[in-house]
């Protein structure tokens, strides 16, 4: 499976707003068959430390040999929260970085950038 075409947007500039993960999935081999695909996000700065890559969402898609398929993924903002010092579940301004691919170990994970650019509390 060969991934491709990454594309992120933002939906909404409120602490409810979605990211919107669109990219194309190719199965550039003679079989059918099905790819499990995994985003993951690092927030590249926070005030607590976190891990290096967090899964956020995954689909299960089947493509039939020799073809492609548009896969995307809506990431409520949320799910990029995390309790800070004070407790409060907190999703801080700053850049992140997406992943997409079919492991978290993946040296074909392909990467985008997005900045979120206000605080919000949950």
């Amino acid at each position: 499976f060969e991934y491709s075409d990454l594309n992120i947007s933002q939906d909404g500039s409120t602490k409810d707003a979605k990211i919107i993960l669109s990219l194309k999935l190719t199965n550039d081999s003679n079989i059918d068959g099905e790819e499990l695909v995994q985003v993951y996000f690092r927030d590249e700065y926070s005030t607590i430390t976190r891990p290096v890559k967090e899964l956020i969402d995954y689909k299960r898609v089947f493509i039939e040999a020799n073809t492609s398929q548009l896969v995307q993924f809506t990431i409520p903002l949320t799910g990029l929260s995390y309790l800070n010092a004070d407790m409060e579940k907190v999703v801080e301004s700053g850049d992140f970085t997406f992943f997409v691919g079919g492991s978290s170990c993946d040296q074909k994970l392909i990467k985008i950038n997005h900045l979120i650019e206000n605080n919000f509390t949950y």
